[in-house]
């Protein structure tokens, strides 16, 4: 379902302008507002799971994921006026954040209950993401309508039904007993708990702040390239496609990655994820800052 909140970042301001007459301001935040809808929806990922469950979590997501797809499926009417035409994509996009992040939060609590390999399970229910990140991205431009999007994501959308809650046996621990209360996991986090909650010390109120805020940048460089490829690329000499395929291949490439490393984490590292992180984070960094470089 990815591939219908991405869309828009595969059109060229051409292209946008002509089949839906907005401007390049406008088409930017096409994709910008799926990220703002997401990290207000996000809190109330959690509380769903404690009060529904994991079944319930998911088909409310894919609720939103479809209703996001037809509303902008009407605002590609051409007997509305422009500006109506706008409200509807904006609106379509706005619901797709808020979509995503159930399936995005609910995968490494799923992976708990279910498998022992939690790094390698989490990396395939992630990967589905940007997978189809990098699928839009490649097909969007040359086949895909809005139509077609809805209609994919309505067909796809009732597998949902088929996720069941949990196995008879948990297959870790870390699955047993129920996840914390929002406000008491918020509460520790800025070292805050109240007797009888859980309790983090200032060691690790600390190291989840600094791998939030580098998890936090490097996510948003992420999806700066994917929204704005385009126009960062074709001023320099690319073909739109061209574009396209480089954004592409940039989210095929890390989960490739995701693919060769989750093994290797599960098995000889899962006792030195801090170094892990110390290694690719910079990695990741290097990588960033040599695009200046293309682009110049």
């Amino acid at each position: 379902m990815q591939s219908t909140i991405t869309v828009f970042t595969s059109l060229t301001v051409l292209q946008a302008t002509e089949e839906f007459d907005i401007s390049l301001q406008e088409i930017n935040w096409l994709g910008t507002c799926v990220n703002v809808a997401y990290l207000p929806m996000s809190i109330l990922v959690p509380l769903s799971l404690n009060r529904w469950g994991m079944r319930a979590s998911c088909a409310l997501g894919s609720l939103l994921l479809v209703i996001a797809s037809w509303v902008r499926y009407a605002g590609s009417a051409e007997i509305l006026p422009s500006t109506w035409r706008y409200k509807l994509l904006l609106m379509g996009q706005i619901l797709a954040g808020c979509g995503q992040p159930w399936f995005q939060i609910l995968g490494p609590t799923y992976s708990e209950v279910w498998f022992n390999g939690h790094a390698t399970a989490t990396m395939v229910l992630s990967v589905a993401s940007p997978v189809g990140a990098a699928l839009s991205q490649l097909i969007a431009p040359t086949f895909m309508t809005l139509l077609i999007l809805a209609i994919i994501t309505s067909i796809t959308a009732p597998a949902v039904l088929l996720v069941c809650p949990a196995p008879r046996t948990l297959a870790s621990q870390n699955g047993y007993g129920s996840p914390a209360p929002v406000l008491q996991a918020l509460r520790a986090l800025i070292c805050r708990s109240r007797p009888g909650e859980i309790v983090m010390s200032p060691r690790e109120c600390t190291d989840m702040a600094i791998t939030t805020l580098i998890f936090g940048v490097i996510v948003s460089a992420f999806s700066a390239i994917l929204i704005l490829v385009n126009q960062i690329l074709t001023p320099h000499g690319y073909s739109p496609r061209e574009a396209s395929t480089m954004s592409g291949v940039l989210v095929l490439a890390g989960f490739i990655g995701a693919v060769i490393t989750s093994p290797i984490v599960d098995r000889y590292l899962s006792g030195y994820l801090p170094f892990v992180a110390k290694v690719f984070a910079p990695m990741a960094a290097i990588a960033y800052i040599m695009l200046i470089w293309d682009s110049t």
